[in-house]
């Protein structure tokens, strides 16, 4: 893969004597949407904290944009890069305008206030929270909290690009409580970033979402990457079933004539 905007080189993570990533190496392109699958345990949360810097790997080193990412200033990294992990807990009585505009004033420094204002307003949009906006969050199911975080990196990358060019957003289990319809609108609006030339990398447990949307797999087996690349040429029957410990029959339908449901990638979400 050429122009990268993100490079990880050998990569190993160890919790005291265990090892919870080891020797991984990858490269994020932008306009790729790259999508990790793997069983629990397998070290997809702990891949994507090592790639975010929340956590400093043991061996290796990750690259972003042509420089060490330790070296980067808070400031700097937040236009570059966004982060949605597996819980965004909010304990302050925010409502949920206020949580969608944190992204937006943490980095948005050169926008005028109206500026900031319509970027919060089309990301609650994409989110589909905007008739949430007065609520205060902890009022809100899950499902409502996560697409509220998600309008948060949205509104964030949005304000971002008055700075940086070259953008990467990595989401963690992005579509858990979220109902089909809404799993499907995230994913959308995440490949429309994509398609707009965003580097976007997500951590997914639903094998057919994960086919539907990936420009690229990635598989993580016990803490290694077990492989990589296009769905078709990674999701086969013997890796699949070697890594979730299942027999596994990709693209076959089940026995006995019980229903399954999978839904089509529709069309991408409006432009933010």
């Amino acid at each position: 893969m050429t122009d990268a905007i993100l490079t990880a080189e050998s990569l190993t993570y160890r919790a005291g004597s265990s090892v919870l990533i080891a020797d991984a190496s990858l490269e994020l392109a932008g306009g790729r949407m790259t999508i990790v699958i793997g069983p629990n345990g397998a070290g997809k949360s702990t891949l994507l904290k090592l790639l975010t810097g929340e956590l400093r790997a043991s061996d290796g080193g990750v690259i972003l944009l042509g420089g060490n990412l330790a070296a980067f200033q808070p400031w700097r990294l937040a236009c570059i890069r966004a982060v949605m992990p597996q819980s965004g807990a909010v304990s302050l009585p925010f409502t949920v305008r206020e949580v969608a505009g944190l992204g937006v004033d943490g980095v948005g420094r050169s926008l005028s206030r109206g500026e900031k204002s319509a970027l919060i307003g089309r990301a609650l949009e994409t989110a589909d929270v905007s008739h949430l906006a007065s609520r205060l969050i902890g009022t809100l199911s899950g499902g409502e909290r996560q697409r509220v975080h998600f309008a948060r990196v949205l509104g964030q990358l949005a304000a971002g690009r008055t700075v940086a060019e070259r953008q990467i957003l990595f989401l963690d289990e992005p579509t858990a409580n979220l109902d089909l319809r809404h799993q499907l609108d995230l994913l959308d609006a995440a490949a429309r970033l994509a398609g707009e030339g965003v580097a976007v990398v997500a951590v997914i447990h639903d094998l057919n979402l994960a086919a539907a949307y990936a420009d690229d797999l990635i598989v993580l087996n016990n803490g290694k990457i077990a492989a990589r690349g296009a769905p078709a040429k990674v999701m086969t029957d013997a890796l699949m079933s070697e890594v979730f410990r299942l027999d596994v029959k990709v693209g076959a339908p089940p026995p006995g004539n019980i229903p399954f449901i999978v839904p089509s990638r529709r069309a991408a979400a409006p432009q933010i």
